[in-house]
């Protein structure tokens, strides 16, 4: 695998485990409790019409005679239709159906677009699809002939679709500027093609005019309202003020503003977004529901301290806003989904800490539209027990909460509740500052490694060590380590990996000592069987360590990517072939101290060291729990790796010039090449022009070029061969 893909390939494999680390925890889903409130029927939706605005308007254009007129849009074949032509003697009836029969001739052509033939997915377009310009020219002739201003609306879709899905984005808006936007008869195909039209606006990055359309097919559209908004949502940069000089009226003008203005939580425009945007409360209250998520999980996702949520008090600036602004929708005449407004003020009251006022709220419910009365009712001897300060009473009074309504309990109703009683008991203790005990609670059993806070182990071994636990207590702490664990001997673990990651290897010493001889971590399901090398969270590190690679490839084996022999010379036989993280952190001691003295190959390994253990090294997972070529990007023990590539960078500078051997001088001007770019790259726009390891491509090539490395790594490395083809040949 070449250079030019190293850093491309690390990021995908970074990205995907942020998103399981992020999102596929054993504990409840946090960012998911304004979801669990609501329940799965409870939430907004996008309710559109469901293609019935079409179906209405056929059953408008042809007469009585077709009944079955759904059946004969979606179900009948090309002949079918034909048949019906023959047959037909009215003439406005046989033009509707000779469209039809081109609907469905284009349907088929169009069906290569994707692997059904009825849908139209954007991402699902075929890059071999032959474009037929003759079916096209075909609709365009009937669309010129045709006087029924419906049917050639009708044909005008038929014709803007298919550009659209062929990616002629340009020939369907000019097709759309130039004959049908002045067709004065907006109907509901109209919005048809005004959706299409706007998909094409934004593949071709012209966000307004896509926004402005989308909005526009939301409001005066009834079957397209969901497509509309969905597609809206793709892109969230959208500027309110370049839509707003498009918008024709003060009702898209206040939709607009209720959608995207950075200043939708400006009081002052409340009462007049809602004057003019009432007809819209769906919409409205769709786009707060989301909004809300989304702000909830900000706020969750504050991590400024190694806990793995932080509260902030000046999150409540944030909230008293959004309680203002909802009070007075709530107090609108026009409100109708009253119980969805007080449940999200129940929600925003309880993140605020205030669960008196969160109860409050859920007494205002009138379950008018099917809210789950007893879901509610669970709410509030939860919120009756969250009002009390935290002490030994209040947390056996949880439990026997617990035990009450869940201990016991099966079905459906019963999963809701776990995750529900567990967020919100969560969120309690974060307000206590009870912080460690939350996240026990978001932690699996196989997850509590990713506590590598030196305050949380100290509180940790406290709780742990404490005789008179009160019954939560002992029963997130049963749940979190099971029964299998020594917990002491996992704490003075982690106490000595937290000062081996930080450089103390006198203190990460002394808590080794205190482990047995056969120490494993026990969380055996986190590592599994692997071939390469059986790292088990403490023991079996492979001397691989302080190698080095020059071809990328986190799929390979260790032994065919890590090709470098330096740390098999006789002075490193100290070294063994596999050891644990006390016989680490005295192996770096021990070449740190011949770094001092001058070794130029103990330089070099200790830059191996730090580059394969970085957040994105080779061997990433040995400082922590993860297993093999999964970054801990999404836990706060990134903070403590973040210095790696740097010290790597450092050590390799040192190797550089401590090093008098021409061949391993090439080999480590690669490696610290190597890591600029990795430090340095932007990940989603790679310029191969970066003027970042120029000097060090140009050691290379100038004072280099002679030797084996040189001829082995411009093979290997495509991007190393594009500075030396494009750049020092010029």
């Amino acid at each position: 695998m070449r250079f030019a893909k190293i850093i491309t390939i690390i990021y995908v494999l970074g990205v995907s485990y942020l998103c399981q680390a992020g999102c596929g925890w054993g504990g409840p889903s946090y960012q998911d409790f304004y979801d669990v409130l609501f329940g799965d029927n409870n939430r907004p939706q996008l309710y559109d019409g469901k293609n019935k605005a079409n179906i209405k308007a056929w059953g408008d254009y042809f007469t009585d005679k077709y009944v079955n007129i759904e059946e004969i849009v979606y179900e009948y074949s090309q002949d079918q239709i034909r048949t019906l032509i023959v047959k037909e003697k009215k003439k406005k009836n046989k033009a509707g159906l000779q469209y039809l029969l081109y609907a469905k001739k284009l349907q088929d052509v169009s069906s290569r677009f994707s692997g059904d033939s009825r849908s139209w997915n954007y991402y699902d377009i075929l890059e071999t699809h032959d474009y037929n310009q003759e079916i096209v020219n075909e609709g365009i002739k009937a669309f010129k002939k045709v006087k029924n201003k419906e049917l050639k609306l009708r044909y005008a879709y038929q014709i803007i679709r298919y550009y659209h899905y062929s990616k002629k984005y340009k020939k369907a808006i000019d097709f759309f500027e130039s004959s049908v936007k002045n067709i004065k008869h907006k109907t509901e195909l109209y919005y048809y093609c005004l959706d299409q039209v706007s998909g094409c606006y934004f593949s071709l990055k012209k966000y307004t005019e896509a926004g402005y359309g989308f909005m526009r097919v939301y409001l005066y559209s009834i079957d397209r309202k969901t497509s509309a908004m969905n597609s809206f949502n793709i892109y969230y940069d959208w500027n309110y003020k370049e839509i707003a000089a498009l918008c024709q009226n003060d009702k898209e003008k206040a939709f607009a503003k209720t959608l995207v203005s950075d200043n939708y939580y400006n009081l002052s425009d409340a009462e007049w977004i809602l004057q003019h945007a009432y007809d819209e409360e769906a919409l409205s209250s769709i786009y707060y529901y989301h909004d809300i998520h989304e702000e909830g999980r900000r706020y969750w996702l504050n991590k400024e301290n190694y806990s793995y949520f932080n509260y902030n008090d000046q999150d409540n600036v944030t909230w008293d806003k959004n309680i203002e602004l909802i009070n007075k929708i709530i107090q609108h005449p026009k409100t109708k989904q009253q119980d969805f407004w007080h449940t999200t003020l129940a929600y925003l009251h309880y993140l605020k800490g205030d669960f008196n006022e969160a109860n409050n709220q859920m007494s205002n419910l009138s379950y008018n539209n099917g809210l789950n009365k007893g879901r509610f009712t669970f709410f509030k001897e939860y919120f009756t027990i969250a009002n009390k300060p935290l002490n030994d009473k209040t947390e056996n009074q949880f439990y026997s909460f617990y035990e009450k309504h869940i201990i016991g309990q099966k079905g459906m109703e019963n999963t809701f509740r776990v995750d529900m009683f567990f967020t919100m008991l969560k969120l309690y203790y974060y307000h206590h500052n009870a912080s460690l005990k939350a996240d026990l609670i978001v932690l699996s059993k196989d997850q509590v490694d990713q506590i590598y806070d030196i305050e949380q182990l100290t509180k940790l071994k406290e709780l742990w060590e404490l005789e008179d636990k009160n019954k939560m207590e002992a029963y997130l702490l049963q749940t979190t380590f099971g029964n299998t664990l020594n917990v002491t001997d996992y704490i003075n673990e982690k106490f000595g990996s937290y000062f081996l990651m930080i450089h103390n290897y006198t203190a990460a010493n002394l808590h080794f000592k205190l482990l047995p001889k056969d120490y494993k971590v026990n969380l055996t399901s986190y590592f599994g069987t692997d071939d390469n090398y059986q790292f088990d969270g403490y023991s079996n590190i492979p001397a691989y360590v302080f190698s080095t690679n020059y071809t990328e490839g986190f799929q390979f084996p260790m032994t065919q990517i890590l090709t470098d022999k330096t740390f098999r010379k006789k002075k490193f036989s100290f070294i063994k072939e596999e050891f644990n993280k006390q016989e680490l952190a005295k192996y770096i001691a021990a070449l740190k101290k011949m770094e001092l003295f001058g070794d130029a190959d103990a330089a070099f390994l200790l830059g191996n060291y730090y580059y394969n253990t970085s957040k994105l090294g080779y061997f990433r997972n040995i400082l922590i729990y993860y297993s093999e070529n999964n970054a801990c990007l999404s836990c706060h023990t990134h903070k403590l790796l973040d210095e790696y590539n740097k010290l790597s960078y450092e050590y390799y500078e040192a190797a550089l010039t401590k090093e008098e051997e021409k061949e391993q001088k090439a080999k480590i001007t690669y490696c610290i090449a190597k890591n600029v770019a990795y430090d340095n790259v932007d990940y989603y726009n790679m310029d191969k022009d970066s003027p970042k390891y120029h000097d060090l491509f140009n050691a290379l090539e100038s004072e280099y070029r002679t030797t084996r490395f040189y001829k082995e790594i411009i093979k290997e490395c495509s991007q190393f061969a594009y500075y030396s083809s494009n750049i020092f040949t010029r």
